[in-house]
């Protein structure tokens, strides 16, 4: 009884620090692609928007929580948040979506040259900047960046599976 207390309490301390150490990454990489896209920067696009992660319109008419409105330039159309706050939690959770795959565009078996692609129109100089702000290669994986556990990939044969 005492060994499964102790055990319990173990694997309990142990997640508790791997998922505040996984919030402490994402904050990391937040900043990082805020510090990328001169939110930091009085005057900017994102700075002016208080939208860190210079998030576009995706789906026509859907809103992000705490967004006031657009801005329309060079063919893309950007969200304008309330407050930097509200900024930072779209940007949070666009990054958690990324990193539990449910993300349409990013996956985390991607480098971060290769999301600087769908990020960025400048994908080289984007991921260069990234990288550089987080201090990792532009050719790290999110998976790598972010310690993410090895995930399992099976297949189930046609006629169900078999013992």
């Amino acid at each position: 009884m005492i060994r499964t207390i102790l055990l319990t309490t173990s694997l309990l301390t142990a997640t508790l620090f791997s998922f505040a150490q996984s919030q402490d990454k994402v904050e990391a990489f937040a900043h990082a692609i805020a510090r990328t896209e001169g939110y930091y920067v009085k005057g900017t696009i994102p700075n002016r928007l208080s939208n860190p992660g210079d998030l576009t319109v995706m789906i026509h008419g859907e809103k992000y929580p705490g967004q006031v409105g657009t801005y329309k330039r060079g063919g893309l159309i950007y969200v304008k948040f309330r407050n930097s706050a509200a900024g930072y939690a779209a940007l949070y959770h666009q990054i958690d979506k990324m990193l539990i795959g449910e993300s349409k565009f990013y996956k985390q078996e991607m480098t971060l040259l290769q999301v600087g692609k769908l990020y960025a129109v400048n994908s080289r100089l984007w991921a260069k900047n990234l990288s550089r702000n987080l201090g990792v290669s532009p050719n790290t994986t999110l998976e790598e960046y972010f310690e993410l556990p090895p995930r399992v990939k099976f297949s189930v044969p046609k006629g169900g599976p078999t013992l």
